[in-house]
């Protein structure tokens, strides 16, 4: 785990020597969904667990979390009743500063591992190998001091028993941090127990509490910007400035967008269903983006180019997976696929049994026809996501052959 930049992909594609793992040039994401790897060290199989960071470049943080919960849900609630061994969390050495997004992945990460867990945990800062060809080695050093002594960073993680690393770009090092994990027992994560022992929704568990809270600030932030933009527009019209006013009523809608871009993520975060796949994928939502509004206000060409960006992104993967669906309608009847989908809902959570059962309910009280089973299945793959699809037992809409795919 780690943000955005932070070393996940390298640290994977070094450790195992799979070539074809994507690795960011840039602060642009290239691991947008969980994804496991495996390798044989020592005689044993491991399996590494590449996850999206929290300042993903092209998802809110609510979808991020809901994306690995979801996976260390489905993992631990069906057999084999997966557990982790360890969880090496990654830190690039050459960050010189914490920014919000790195604190806020950081407190993240506290709720979702819990107390227990983290003498499991290993803090591994990356780019060592770097710094040394560029000569910085002796700034590096005492950036990882800090982190390893401020309070607000790594310093009560470590005393209670995680531990810290160095990844030195060598297949070497990267093992033996590897190495230092395989003995330990491996255990059950804080939200893995809030949903499923506890079964808690999402947002009733601490780390979904985290983006609960912030998502709550951010709205009420965009609240206040609307307030005092409404303000010195009632004065730009009394003064007749129409230059000002036509200025303020693109600020006024820049922020009435980042506001309801929060309240999207916040209903994500929450379940609530929308009523088909597109809606329910509009729910990606950017807080990094948010956070910089103002920023990226002063630069509206750049906003347009990536509004276009995300317009296509979105109609791309809409008609991929109506297409995948479409090929299933062609091979199952209707009632077929709504038997698939009962026989295997067990493995998901109660909330999403209810969404399930509901969309089924709403296409059966119409007249079954085609399209029925293309439209119930974009539906719940667009709410649900490719996890619980995948454990419902529609991995092929994701490019998965079978549920144990995902582990």
């Amino acid at each position: 785990m780690g943000v955005t930049g932070s070393g996940k992909s390298t640290f994977i594609k070094t450790a195992t020597g799979i070539q074809d793992i994507a690795i960011g040039e840039d602060m642009l994401s290239c691991t947008s969904r969980v994804v496991p790897y495996r390798f044989k060290l020592d005689g044993h199989e491991v399996v590494l667990i590449d996850t999206p960071g929290f300042n993903d470049s092209l998802r809110s943080e609510s979808e991020i979390l809901k994306n690995i919960a979801n996976w260390l849900d489905y993992s631990f609630r069906n057999p084999p009743r997966i557990k982790l061994s360890g969880i090496i969390y990654m830190q690039a050495i050459t960050d010189r500063k914490m920014y919000g997004s790195s604190l806020r992945n950081l407190k993240m990460f506290k709720e979702l591992c819990g107390e227990n867990p983290l003498r499991n945990v290993v803090f591994t800062t990356s780019g060592w190998g770097a710094v040394r060809l560029t000569g910085g080695y002796h700034k590096a050093v005492a950036h990882e001091r800090q982190l390893c002594e401020a309070p607000e960073f790594w310093k009560n993680l470590i005393k209670r028993n995680a531990r810290v690393a160095r990844f030195e770009d060598s297949p070497e090092s990267a093992i033996a941090i590897i190495r230092t994990l395989m003995g330990q027992k491996p255990l059950t994560l804080q939200i893995q127990a809030e949903l499923v022992e506890q079964n808690r929704n999402l947002v009733d568990t601490r780390a979904g509490n985290v983006v609960d809270e912030e998502l709550k600030a951010l709205e009420e932030k965009y609240k206040d910007q609307l307030a005092q933009v409404q303000r010195e527009m009632r004065e730009a019209i009394e003064a007749k400035d129409v230059e000002i006013q036509e200025s303020l009523e693109v600020s006024r809608a820049e922020i009435m967008k980042l506001r309801d871009s929060a309240r999207r993520a916040h209903d994500d975060l929450h379940y609530k269903s929308r009523n088909d796949a597109r809606a329910a994928q509009s729910l990606r939502v950017e807080l990094r983006e948010m956070r910089s509004n103002m920023e990226r206000m002063r630069d509206s060409q750049d906003k347009r180019y990536e509004e276009t960006l995300d317009r296509q992104k979105q109609e791309y993967e809409d008609a991929a997976m109506r297409l995948k669906a479409e090929r299933i309608e062609q091979q199952m009847q209707f009632q077929g696929v709504v038997d698939q989908l009962r026989a295997n809902q067990s493995r998901i959570r109660e909330e999403e049994r209810t969404f399930l059962e509901a969309r089924i309910a709403e296409l059966e009280s119409r007249k079954i026809g085609k399209g029925s089973t293309t439209e119930l299945l974009t539906a719940l793959a667009g709410t649900l996501g490719n996890v619980a699809m995948i454990a419902l037992g529609f991995p092929s809409l994701f490019g998965a052959e079978s549920f144990s795919d995902m582990f």
